[in-house]
C-alpha cells in the first residue's frame, strides 16, 4: 500500500469491483510494494482499499507484471489474475587475491573470484 508513496505501477486492470456499476482499478507493483486495489468513490476519486481488500501482505514479495479482471470462470463474479515473478536484486562481492611478489609466484598464484547472491 503506498501510504502517500510513490510505488512502481507495472500493471493496470479495471473492473466493477465493488458492484456499484463504476470501473475501480486495480495496479500491480513492483517487489515490496503490495497490489493497490483503488475503488471509484466517483467524481474522479478513488480510495485505495488494498488492506481492507486483504491483498497488502499476500501480493507485497512477488514482482506483479500484470493483472487482469474478468469473469473467467463464467460464474457471474469478477476473478483476478496476476501475472507474478521473481526479482532477485544482484549482489556481486569480488575478492581480489593479493598479487604474488616474484619470489612467490609458484605458490600463491592470483584470481580473482565473483559470487552472486540472491
Amino acid at each position: 500500500m503506498a501510504h502517500g508513496l510513490t510505488e512502481a505501477g507495472m500493471g493496470l486492470a479495471s473492473g466493477d469491483v465493488d458492484g456499484d456499476l463504476d470501473l475501480d482499478l486495480l495496479v500491480t507493483n513492483f517487489d515490496d510494494e503490495s497490489d493497490t486495489l483503488y475503488v471509484n468513490l466517483g467524481g474522479l476519486s478513488f480510495e485505495d482499499r488494498t488492506v481492507s481488500a486483504g491483498l497488502e501482505a499476500i501480493t507485497r514479495l512477488p514482482v506483479g507484471f500484470g493483472t487482469l479482471l474478468a469473469d473467467l470462470d463464467h460464474d457471474g463474479d469478477l476473478d483476478w489474475a496476476v501475472a507474478n515473478g521473481p526479482h532477485h536484486r544482484q549482489h556481486r562481492a569480488v575478492q581480489r587475491t593479493p598479487r604474488p611478489t616474484p619470489s612467490a609466484a609458484c605458490s600463491a598464484p592470483t584470481t580473482d573470484t565473483a559470487a552472486s547472491a540472491s
